[in-house]
């Protein structure tokens, strides 16, 4: 019994899997992400950034590279920009604190941005 059980449920797992990836070449085809391999539906399931096609970010990313940066390394200085923002929020309410801070938080979303840029 518990054979005929488990075989059932591989049999409709083996269905789901199939279908969800049909209709996930399908969606790509639709939106123009062209044919897609194996592999690549969880890459095309995410949002595509817009700041990543900007002349800015990549050239940024591209001297970074160049220069020989780790992705690694802005991803601490992300972290340094993270902690440098929330302790001008917590540790003060000085209107320029928090100034400081909204600029803390954007400059560690572009080290984000970079990083990723960089890794590949």
């Amino acid at each position: 019994m518990n054979a005929a059980w488990r075989e059932r449920d591989l049999a409709r797992n083996l269905e789901c899997g199939t279908a969800w990836r049909d209709d996930i070449g399908r969606i790509c085809k639709e939106i123009g992400f062209g044919e897609m391999k194996m592999g690549e539906e969880e890459a095309a399931s995410r949002r595509p950034i817009a700041s990543r096609s900007s002349r800015w970010a990549i050239g940024m990313s591209a001297w970074l590279a160049r220069t020989g940066v780790t992705p690694n390394g802005i991803s601490l200085l992300s972290i340094l920009f993270a902690g440098i923002g929330a302790a001008l929020i917590l540790l003060t309410t000085h209107p320029i604190a928090m100034i400081g801070a909204a600029i803390s938080v954007q400059l560690r979303l572009v080290c984000n941005l970079l990083d990723g840029m960089v890794a590949i």
